[in-house]
């Protein structure tokens, strides 16, 4: 029991850290060996994960391929992402690590040398920022999703657990009763012993099981705080996920 309390803590704790607030930037990263405008967060997530959610946000959200160029590069190659900008265009995703964080950055190409930016296409940058905040909006609920189907999975196998060891303890009182009625109308010392010694047993046994049932339900009341904590936080993910940002 012990352990399943501190697995919850530690799985508290590493959401109360995924639920700290992105700060966006306008930075120059490397893309395809060039300086490029792009918006860029500090994330300090599993590259691995943030990669393969984001994979599937351009396919869920905008039906678009997004290819693994390398180890730390995504490419939606010509994208036609209107939300965006009218022009077709190649759209980056750079993870890179940096003065110990990991960093995500989003850029738009329309050409060889022509990355979107504030000043010359405002507009377009703008849309690419937000852009960037539903993706992160998307991960983060994936993130909070998962938590709360684990939850609701193990509040469901600790309630049928606790029913299994209710019934059992029923059972075990009835046998009580039942043999502490016999043993009442028994004449046989020998046969009263031993009635006596199953009862001593069954008695021991509904002791264990008060014990079990209780554990069950401090199990299920910290499982149920965690769910409530965690689907409090989803609510509350789109109004509170971002500081204000500011331009590089």
């Amino acid at each position: 029991m012990k352990k399943i309390y501190l697995i919850l803590l530690s799985c508290l704790f590493i959401m109360d850290a995924f639920s700290q607030k992105v700060t966006m930037n306008e930075e120059k990263i490397l893309i395809d060996k060039k300086p490029t405008n792009a918006w860029v967060a500090v994330i300090n997530e599993n590259i691995d994960l943030v990669r393969k959610s984001f994979v599937r946000f351009a396919k869920d959200k905008y039906d678009a391929k997004a290819k693994k160029k390398n180890k730390r590069t995504l490419l939606i190659e010509q994208a036609n992402l209107p939300t965006i900008s009218d022009k077709q265009g190649d759209l980056w995703v750079a993870f890179y690590p940096e003065n110990n964080t990991i960093k995500m950055g989003i850029a738009y190409s329309l050409g060889y040398d022509i990355a979107i930016n504030s000043e010359e296409y405002p507009t377009e940058m703008s849309n690419l920022k937000s852009f960037f905040r539903e993706f992160v909006v998307y991960y983060k609920s994936e993130y909070f999703n998962t938590l709360i189907a684990e939850d609701q999975k193990r509040i469901k196998e600790l309630s049928a657990e606790l029913r299994k060891n209710q019934k059992e303890f029923k059972s075990l009182t009835r046998s009580i009763s039942k043999v502490e009625k016999t043993i009442l109308k028994e004449t046989d010392e020998t046969v009263k012993f031993e009635l006596n010694n199953q009862n001593i047993e069954s008695k021991a046994n509904i002791q264990a099981k008060h014990e079990i049932m209780l554990n069950l339900k401090e199990e299920i009341t910290k499982v149920s705080s965690s769910l409530k904590t965690i689907k409090s936080s989803l609510k509350k993910l789109e109004t509170e996920a971002f500081e204000d940002e500011v331009l590089d």
